[in-house]
């Protein structure tokens, strides 16, 4: 069942812009008389139903406040929901903009069990609260997997976090990553985060990218791409991949391994090395697990792009390894 919360709690602790001072100018809803300093962004809005019914409407900002937004959120060991999270900088800017006189795109509405969902432009809906103006939606009677669809489907024409997509996904590698975020018993429970940030572990869209690139047997950069998602997936090679890179401690205690950079070049180079040279073998494996998790990253700081630094890592891969088995870039 989709849960959701109402745009007006998404904004009722949020202060009004004094978009007065910046503009000069009110609109028809009197939006001037509320921008005090100390006003928030709510006062002085009744909320009015959204319409249930299909078709184009142009919503005030009293029924956009009861618009439900399905936030992405983990309740319950379960992914819920496919918004990604408010952001009240990016609603203040469009409130601006459109107080300047510019035409904001329609917003996508789902019309499900007698609710009216924010499928798509909680920015736009956000920024017309904040600027007092109405904003054009679409209204659409659709199922929760729908709504899924049409989210994903927007996002790839929008800056949505590539992170929000891999937790959205329905792909074999998305869904490896779901479980791991939302089940600490998990093998990559403790690599990566549902945070689009996290501090201590990678998020959703690095695990998901370093993860297709080693099951697919892929070098390429771009392997984490969506479009990849529904290539034939292995348990194995999920597991195989998360104890190497676990190998080298957890980012919280040994950050240099997982920056960006790093993390693609050690799959490429296991992908090399493991999966095309030595055929998966458990000795190289634990090989990788003892030598590799060795390699000076430090000492290495000024290499900044992933095709630099694969050649660095064969080379120490290939220490005190007979030529037959050691591994080149042409391999």
């Amino acid at each position: 069942m989709l849960k959701a919360t109402r745009l007006y709690d998404l904004l009722k602790n949020e202060r009004q812009p004094d978009y007065a001072a910046i503009v000069g100018k009110t609109t028809k809803f009197g939006w001037a008389k509320a921008t005090k300093a100390s006003a928030y962004v709510t006062d002085g809005l009744k909320m009015e139903k959204f319409p249930i019914k299909a078709g184009y409407h142009v919503a005030t900002p009293e029924q956009l406040l009861t618009l439900k937004v399905p936030t992405q959120r983990i309740e319950g060991g379960e992914i819920k929901g496919f918004q990604r999270p408010f952001n009240s900088k990016r609603a203040r800017h469009i409130g601006l903009a459109m107080l300047e006189g510019n035409l904001m795109p329609t917003i996508e509405i789902a019309l499900h069990g007698n609710t009216a969902w924010l499928v798509e432009g909680q920015h736009r809906a956000g920024g017309a609260v904040m600027a007092r103006e109405p904003l054009p939606t679409l209204s659409r009677h659709m199922t929760e997997d729908e709504m899924r669809t049409l989210f994903a489907q927007q996002a790839k024409a929008s800056a949505v976090n590539p992170s929000v997509l891999v937790l959205s996904a329905d792909d074999p590698f998305s869904e490896y990553i779901q479980d791991a975020v939302t089940d600490d018993a998990h093998a990559w429970a403790p690599l990566v985060s549902a945070q689009t940030s996290p501090k201590d572990k990678i998020n959703a869209s690095q695990g998901r990218g370093v993860l297709a690139a080693y099951v697919t047997n892929t070098l390429a950069s771009g392997s984490h791409k969506l479009e990849l998602g529904h290539a034939e997936f292995s348990e194995q090679r999920a597991l195989d991949l998360g104890q190497m890179l676990l190998s080298f401690g957890g980012k919280a205690e040994n950050p240099l391994p997982y920056r960006s950079t790093n993390l693609r070049a050690l799959t490429n180079v296991a992908v090399r090395v493991i999966i095309r040279h030595e055929h998966e073998s458990r000795d190289a494996i634990r090989r990788w697990n003892e030598h590799m998790r060795k390699f000076p990253f430090a000492a290495h700081a000024a290499v900044t792009s992933t095709q630099d630094m694969v050649p660095v890592l064969l080379g120490h891969w290939n220490k005190r390894l007979t030529p037959d088995r050691r591994v080149g870039m042409e391999d």
